[in-house]
Order: structure tokens, then sequence, then C-alpha cells
């Protein structure tokens, strides 16, 4: 009989099983609240505030993705600044290097240190010599002789005058000299004005294969060394037709062939010719150790604009160079629909328009000096642009991290468990389990004595 009660409840003790089985449930529940620190923890447990605590958590993220892009653009804004103020720094060094120039170069009348006509000087004395060009590549006067040959020639071109016009000084008596060529310019120009043979001032009579210009201001000057398959001399200029020079016939003089090429020839040879006046004959001569600290501080110079354009180069911040005329683009929400263009510049030299890098003359010289103060200025507007750009981008940083802050606490309220409530909750349904367990236990211990009874 005992075997067919003994797994036999009565309903009492029926309902207190069913109880601690409620009860235990109910713990496992605070238990895992505390072990997460949420109230809420599946979807079965409240899906409205489960699903909308991690839609709120996503939104978060989401921002704090955008947020990384945000301080990585003020970084790049802030290393823009930087070079910005480096190169105003060089600026203000070239400005000071200027004003010494200026000061030293040209504290008297002078306005120049290289000896040249005006343009007004130059219209002056072609206008009363029939004949006479002018190549203003190198600033000289030239004119077509007749037929002769080479001796000839050049005994007429250094006799050569040409008529002094009113109110110019310093051309009469000088006498000009066949025509030394040093550029290609030069030499298509005198080509065009002698389309046919024409002497020049080159000759190799002295030392076999050492060609050199005869007269006029480049006079004793090496060009060429050797013969066919020769070189120029220090970088000089010289355009030979193929197979020249030869000295095929002895032949020690330069003629330009029609074609514009040069060719040595015998100098009984009778061609045209044609006289060259350099117009550095016709003006005072300057003052050499001028012109050689105005080459010095065109090199000083020169060193400065090569360090603002380093300077352009090296600023950058995750690859982005505005300095280089980049643009920086900085989104503001996740769509992308809101964001802002920082525009860059060309901070190089050159972009900053310091293109004048001559002080032979006052005028280039203070063109130098507009330009340094004009990139200066342009610079300071392109760096308040960005302090502009730099507070708005500041301003919606903020923004973001407080509405980060927002979701976060949002998805927590929705989900968090208030663990000192829960922790009251837990003990409680521990003493209740307890007292369920130990009723449970003296109901069964009861039954059991009667059937012996």
């Amino acid at each position: 009989m005992i075997g067919k009660i003994g797994n036999i409840l009565t309903g009492a003790q029926s309902a207190l099983v069913t109880s601690i089985k409620n009860t235990q449930r109910v713990l496992d529940k605070v238990q895992l609240r505390l072990a997460t620190g949420k109230d809420v923890n599946s979807a079965t447990d409240n899906p409205s505030s489960f699903f909308l605590s991690r839609s709120l958590s996503a939104r978060a993220d989401d921002l704090m993705k955008l947020l990384d892009g945000i301080s990585l653009n003020i970084g790049a804004i802030k290393a823009t600044v930087t070079g910005a103020e480096s190169i105003l720094e060089l600026l203000d060094l070239a400005d000071a290097l200027l004003d010494e120039a200026n000061t030293e170069l040209y504290s008297g009348e002078a306005t120049s240190l290289i000896s040249e006509l005006s343009d007004q000087d130059v219209a002056a004395i072609l206008a009363v010599n029939p004949g006479l060009t002018y190549f203003p590549g190198n600033r000289s006067f030239y004119m077509l002789g007749g037929v002769a040959n080479w001796a000839t020639s050049n005994a007429n071109a250094q006799a050569a005058t040409i008529n002094e016009p009113p109110g110019v000084s310093g051309v009469q008596g000088v006498t000009g000299h066949l025509a030394n060529i040093t550029s290609q310019e030069e030499n298509d120009f005198i080509n065009a004005l002698a389309p046919g043979n024409v002497w020049l001032g080159g000759g190799d009579g002295p030392v076999e294969g050492e060609w050199r210009w005869l007269a006029g201001p480049e006079a004793g000057q090496q060009f060429w060394q050797g013969g066919v398959g020769g070189s120029t001399v220090g970088g000089s200029y010289a355009n030979w037709g193929g197979g020249e020079p030869n000295n095929s016939g002895n032949e020690d003089t330069v003629h330009m062939r029609a074609d514009g090429r040069w060719n040595d020839q015998p100098g009984g040879t009778g061609y045209q010719y044609v006289i060259e006046w350099d117009s550095s004959l016709f003006t005072p001569p300057v003052d050499p150790n001028l012109v050689i600290r105005a080459q010095e501080y065109a090199r000083q110079y020169q060193v400065i604009m090569d360090q603002i354009d380093k300077l352009a180069k090296d600023t950058h911040f995750r690859g982005i160079g505005l300095l280089k005329n980049e643009s920086l683009r900085t989104d503001f929400n996740v769509r992308r629909t809101s964001y802002l263009t920082t525009e860059g510049m060309d901070a190089t030299s050159w972009g900053l328009g310091l293109s004048s890098r001559d002080f032979m003359r006052l005028t280039t010289l203070n063109r130098a000096q507009d330009q340094v103060h004009e990139a200066r200025i342009t610079l300071r507007t392109f760096s308040a642009d960005l302090a502009v750009d730099f507070n708005i981008i500041s301003a919606r940083l903020d923004f973001t991290e407080e509405t980060i802050g927002v979701h976060k606490a949002g998805a927590s309220d929705l989900v968090d468990a208030n663990k000192n409530e829960a922790g009251s909750e837990l003990l409680a349904l521990q003493v209740r389990r307890q007292l369920q367990m130990e009723a449970l236990r003296l109901s069964t211990k009861s039954d059991v004595g009667k059937l012996f009874e």
C-alpha cells in the first residue's frame, strides 16, 4: 500500500511545489537582473522597452562612428592652422629681406642694376635709324650689311655707328660688331632678319677647334670645342648644321645658312653680314658689387620660397592637405545630408602669387614686396575662414556627444535594473523559497507518519 501512495502528493503539497517552482522562476529572473544590470534582458521581458532600447543603442553607436570623423577633421584643421602660421612667419621673414634689399640696392636714384634703355629710348633710336631692328630678348640692335668677305665684314661692323636721337645720350659714336648669338631665340630673330647666308662673329683661327666670339662684349668667350661631334663649352649656345664644323678647306669662320643652322667657312667667301650693337654699350656701367648683392638677396629669397613650398606640402593630416588646395568634408548626421565642406588653398609660393624673384630692377623688387603683402592677406583670410569652420565643427562635436549621451541614457532607462530594489527582491524571494521548502518538508513528514498509525 505504501508503494502505491508513496508518490502521491496531497492537494496542499502540490500547491506548495507549484509555489516553489514559481518562486524559483522569479528568483532566476532577479538573479539575471543583478548579473546583467538590466531589468529587460530579452523581448519576452518587455518587447516594447527591449526593441526601443536596442534602437536607441544602435543610434548611439552610429553617432559614435560619426563622432570619430568629426574629431579627426578637427585635428586636420588644427594642423592646417599650424602650417599656415608657420608660412606667415616665413612671409614676414621674406618681407624683412626685401626691405633690406630695397634699402641697400636702391638707396640713391638708380632704378636698375642692369644697363638698359627705356622703351621710349629704344623707340626713339629706331625712329632715326632706318633698317635698324631691336631684339628685346637680349636688348640688342641689329642691322643687315652688304656682301663682303669675313675680314671686311668684321671691319665694317666694328666701325659702324648709329644715329643718336634727341633726348637720348650715350649712343653717339658707339660702334658695333658682327653678331654673336647666345640663344635659340636670338638665332631665330637673326635668321628672320637675314634669310640668306650671313657672316657671324665667331671663329677658330687662333686655335683650331676652339670656337670663340671674336668681338663685342662676348669677345674671347668660347662656345664650342672640337669639330664634328664636339660640344658646347660652359653651357654656351651653338647651332651647327649636320656634320659641322668639319674644317673642310681650312674653314676658320662662322656663317649662318638660310635654314638658320651654322657652318664653318673660309673667310674669303662673300656673304652679307649682321651688325650688332649691345644696348649695354649705350648706358653707364653699373656697380658690380651691387649686382652681386642683388644676386645674393635673390638666392636668400628663393630659399624662403622653397621652405614655403615644403611647408605647404608637409602640412597634412590623415592624408588631407588643405594647404595643397584639397578640401575637407565633415558629416554631421548618419545619412550624410548635413555636412560642412572646408575649402583648401594652394599655399605654395607660386600658389600665393610670389612670382617676382628678380631684384636687378627696382620695379621687380617692389612687385615682390607687393606680392608678399598680398600673400599675407590671402593667408590670414584663409586662416580666419578656418577658424569659423573650426568653431562650427566643434559645436557640432559637442552636440553629437550630448546626443549620444541622451540616446544611451534613454536606452538604459528602458532596460536597466534598479540593483538596490533587485537585491532586496532577491533576498525576499530566497526567504520565501526557504519557507516554502520548509512547509513542504513538514507536510510530507506529517503524511508519512499517518501511514504508520
